[in-house]
């Protein structure tokens, strides 16, 4: 598996082998490209220019051995100071299928008008184009004389020997005699070498469609005229290698050679921060990238089609027609053909191929004639001319509109409209009405839109918003007006577009709006995105711990492994501490319904379902603040039928700031007797600068357990305990072990191995130094059907032991104010008296309450808040008739009813 990061050091005093395993570090781009790189920006003064050069510098990629997933490795080492990004390097595919039957036609070229753009574009000039590919046989009759040839490497050296073979950089940029390109994974014994010739078809196909030689009287005709071909190789030397490697050096070294215009028919659906450096820096040379948009006919954002800065190509057919092989996105900028294009391959021979990877190399064709005619546009200002100058063919795609970007390219229109507009939306921000960060139903929301004017002036533009829904919906401002805007000229719009959702929206919900540029009645941009609405976790922060909880027993975060939905658990202004934690329930070894890691081991297991979200209610009794959800695991085929209630009290009263208290309460729905149930938490602590050094421990006299890191000694201590009298058990875990007494989650966390963890009484109690997790349970608990039982736990933070200990003590004393026990029935609850009332009616409540008199109609007529004990209610008011006193219990959230008489 291998690594990207980026540090703000060396690594040189570094061991990250108690996570990775046997790991080497390696530079992300090599020391000659950045060595090129520094010769082409040399005479340039451009703050830019150095930043980029020296974040590429300090990129490397990780190769390790050990079990650990690539997505929790990243999570684990992401959290030392000194690494400024680290991620999963993707891995590259070519994007293309081959179909032997041969077509003379390339109908591409007519529809595109490639003939009339070739008659209409005067330049004499060339345009470097690179394709990143398999390679280019750069001898092929129609090719060779649209090969680009190194000025610097061609001729003859001082010595009068050929300056493509005398071994010597001539042109010191680092590579030795790259007359035509370099092939970045060749077979030689350095793994690299300066004859880029092809081991695929695919390479030579995809330059083929770019740029085959034009009235030759041989073959086919490429779509642009005037290019030069600059090969670089990403792929072995086998003619059946479908994935590429060292891709991105073999990108930046195209845009470093001098390539205006560089085409990707490869990519993966894996993002990287790194390959996105490497997009910018290309971009910052005058490069545009052109990629596809991939192979997969799913909904998905491909890449590096969907970074910024690289025009993205989705596929169609002769007649318009979304290619069923093609991806679609809101990131897609533009189609183009790509069914059976005909194109050259190695040996002089021609046959035809589809795939996005042919679609990608005719855009990309069409954006180099359009450089030609265009030489001064930037690379973002070509794009922009492609784009605005497509065919529309949202009537032949009506289910794809907006997702095969603004239309099937056309050569003709991109060099002959020197007036052409567009108009980007170049930024938004959302903002709801209670400033909490949680989008939900009935609250109105506001979006905020940055617009760029990228080529010529403009006058009447209209932005409008559309919310793409079946849920109901309220506009309140949905367009804005804009009466001109100049060439390069970018506008915050002040006022901006609002909106409520007003039906009850699902958890997790995504709403798609879609924001358009008009112009003339045209759309001439617009871009696709997604709100969250009606998140099930929302994050507890009312004392000097931090921490999120979501609608079915997680905690930390709600969408394990990426952790970007959460806080994690955080003591005062200490990092996040907590990895993953979550709920586990068994009933037996293999039946343990639970949301934490599963067998695989990036996968959560995810046996409790909810309807509603993670709710809070903020100062029910003095400092005190409670969450609350019900959820179970009734979806389950192995389940054990248990409705569980999770409450969450933090009290911001000096004495309590460092511990929350959660109550599990639960109620055995099954139609079975449980004899030996156990509920417990799991976590997996990363504390301090690495989760490399924590340790866990079990303190006897406090019955904590604990964790801290060995190397950050400033970093807190997190502590949980069992509260209430129930059997404790208690289990250590080294994340890396694998043994039975030390069983380990990097290989994954099994049903079985869950059930150990839970179950075998205080087992472990010390970790190594290394990244751990920790099991602590109550159990076994004899719970019969329909029946009732609370478990609870304290989750504290301190500085050192000590401090946990206490905080311990303070815990059980809140404990016993939040939870008397479940209640088992209302007569032990509630009293009303008397009944039969006349006047008044006295409710008697065991706990902080609030109380509603419903009549028989289950209409409100009486309303008291946040009550205990004895409470005199007048009822004088009241005709005679049946009423319902609704008590609703403010600590466990539930509703009683009880039923009295007034008589007059």
């Amino acid at each position: 598996d291998y690594l990207n990061i980026r540090n703000t050091n060396n690594f040189n005093n570094l061991d990250f082998s108690t996570i990775l395993g046997k790991y080497s570090i390696t530079p992300y781009i090599s020391d000659k490209l950045l060595t090129f790189y520094d010769l082409r920006t040399s005479n340039i003064d451009n703050s830019l220019i150095i930043k980029n050069n020296n974040n590429l510098a300090r990129i490397f990629k990780i190769n390790y051995e050990s079990k650990i997933f690539p997505e929790i490795a990243v999570k684990k080492l992401e959290s030392l100071d000194f690494i400024e990004y680290i991620e999963i390097s993707p891995q590259h595919k070519l994007v293309t299928s081959t179909n032997d039957s041969l077509i003379a036609d390339c109908y591409q070229l007519d529809n595109l008008n490639a003939q009339e753009a070739w008659n209409y574009v005067k330049s004499s000039d060339t345009v470097i184009v690179g394709v990143v590919d398999t390679g280019v046989d750069i001898f092929h009759e129609d090719l060779n004389s649209n090969i680009y040839i190194n000025p610097g490497e061609s001729g003859l050296d001082e010595f009068g020997n050929d300056k493509s073979k005398n071994g010597i950089d001539d042109d010191k940029n680092g590579f030795i005699d790259d007359v035509t390109g370099w092939d970045f994974v060749s077979s030689d014994s350095l793994g690299q070498d300066n004859l880029p010739l092809p081991g695929n078809d695919h390479g030579t196909h995809v330059a083929g469609i770019i740029g085959a030689i034009i009235n030759n009287s041989k073959g086919i005709a490429g779509v642009a005229k005037n290019v030069r071909i600059l090969p670089v190789k990403i792929a072995g030397d086998s003619p059946w290698a479908g994935s590429v490697q060292n891709s991105y050096e073999g990108l930046f070294y195209a845009a470093l050679a001098g390539a205006k215009v560089i085409n990707c028919s490869w990519g993966s659906g894996s993002p990287s921060a790194a390959e996105q450096e490497v997009v910018n820096s290309c971009v910052n040379l005058g490069a545009l990238i052109v990629a596809a948009a991939g192979n997969d006919g799913t909904l998905q954002v491909f890449y590096p089609a969907g970074y910024n800065g690289v025009l993205s190509v989705a596929a169609v057919n002769n007649f318009d027609s979304k290619a069923s092989f093609s991806n679609f996105d809101n990131t897609v900028d533009v189609s183009a053909p790509g069914v059976s294009i005909m194109s050259t391959i190695p040996g002089n021979q021609y046959t035809t191929m589809s795939g996005t990877s042919m679609a990608s190399p005719v855009a990309t064709g069409v954006c180099a004639m359009a450089k030609l005619q265009f030489p001064n546009y930037t690379p973002m200002q070509i794009a922009e001319q492609v784009k605005a100058n497509c065919d529309n063919i949202d009537s032949i795609n009506p289910s794809f509109i907006g997702l095969i970007g603004m239309g099937r390219v056309n050569a003709y229109k991109a060099v002959s409209n020197n007036k052409s507009k567009s108009v980007v939306i170049s930024s938004y921000t959302v903002s709801e009405q209670n400033k909490n960060n949680v989008y939900e139903e009935n609250e109105e929301i506001s979006v905020f839109v940055n617009v760029k004017n990228v080529l010529d002036k403009i006058d009447s533009v209209y932005i409008k918003l559309t919310l793409n829904t079946t849920f109901k919906t309220q506009m309140m401002i949905d367009s804005v007006f804009i009466e001109s805007l100049d060439k390069d000229a970018e506008l915050a719009i002040l006022d901006p577009f609002k909106f409520k959702v007003i039906d009850k929206l699902p958890l997790d919900y995504s709403l798609p709006i879609e924001i358009n540029a008009y112009y003339n009645g045209k759309i001439i941009n617009r871009i696709k995105t997604y709100i969250s609405f009606n998140p099930s976790y929302k994050t507890m922060n009312y004392n000097d711990i931090t921490t999120t909880f979501n609608s079915t027993g997680n905690i930390g975060f709600n969408d394990y492994p990426y952790n970007q939905q959460g806080e994690g658990f955080v003591y005062k202004n200490s990092k996040n501490m907590l990895f993953e934690g979550g709920l586990m329930i068994g009933v037996n070894h293999f039946n343990v319904s639970n949301v934490v890691r599963g067998e695989i081991q990036n996968v959560k297991d995810r046996s409790f379902s909810s309807n509603e979200p993670f709710n809070i209610t903020k100062n029910i009794k003095d400092s005190l603040t409670r969450g609350i959800s019900i959820f179970n695991d009734s979806k389950e085929l192995l389940k054990t039928d248990i409705n569980i209630t999770e409450r969450v009290y933090q009290s911001n009263l000096e004495s309590q700031k460092d511990f929350i208290i959660i109550h599990y309460d639960l109620k055995n729905n099954s139609g079975y007797d449980y004899d030996s149930l156990f509920l417990g938490l799991f976590f997996d602590w990363d504390i301090g600068i690495s989760s490399s050094s924590n340790y866990i421990d079990f303190n006897d006299e406090s019955q904590i357990g604990y964790c801290y890191s060995t190397r950050d000694t400033t970093s807190p201590y997190s502590g949980v305990m069992l509260l209430g009298d129930q059997n404790l058990n208690y289990f250590a875990i080294d994340n890396d072990g694998n043994s039975d007494e030390n069983p380990g989650i990097y290989d994954g966390f099994t049903i079985v191995e869950k059930w150990k963890t839970l179950s075998r009484g205080i087992f472990r109690k010390q970790s190594s130094v290394a990244d751990v997790s920790q099991v602590i349970s109550a159990g076994p608990i004899h719970l019969n059907n329909n029946e009732e039982v609370t478990v609870s736990f304290a989750l504290m933070a301190a500085q050192n032991l000590d401090s946990l200990k206490k905080c311990g003590q303070v815990a059980k004393d809140l404990y016993k104010l939040t939870d008397i026990g479940v209640i088992h029935n209302v007569e032990n609850f509630i009293n009303i008296y008397p009944n039969p009332a006349v006047n008044y009616v006295n409710i008697k409540t065991k706990r902080l309450s609030n109380i509603n008199i419903l009549n028989n109609l289950g209409e409100s007529v009486y309303t008291i808040n946040n009550v205990e004990n004895t409470n005199k209610i007048e009822l004088s008011s009241l005709p005679t008739g049946q009423y319902y006193a609704k008590i609703t219990d403010l600590y466990s959230g539930k509703n009683y009813f009880e039923k009295f008489i007034i008589i007059k």
